[in-house]
């Protein structure tokens, strides 16, 4: 493995660690909201548009790279926790 992948790997793992903890869920709800996650980016305005669209681009890079599965992407709306996988941290 070269190190740009090992870095790489390093990297996913932190994510994991940091938001896949308690701490970490009530982050990444908090975030779910703040980032307009799910909702539309479309705003009265370009300006506003692309400032949504760029919180929700930072929220689905988190979602994906702790790997965030579809039915927890539901439980995260209904602010219910998600699993913390710590086996895999």
């Amino acid at each position: 493995m070269t190190d740009e992948q090992l870095q790489a790997q390093a990297t996913v793992l932190a994510y994991k660690r940091v938001f896949r903890s308690p701490a970490g869920q009530q982050v990444l709800q908090d975030l779910a909201q703040f980032c307009r996650s799910f909702e539309t980016a479309y705003q009265e305005n370009d300006r506003l548009t692309y400032v949504t669209i760029g919180r929700q681009e930072v929220f689905w890079r988190i979602a994906n790279l702790i790997d965030v599965k579809l039915d927890d992407m539901f439980k995260l709306r209904r602010k219910d926790p998600i699993p913390t996988f710590e086996a895999d941290l």
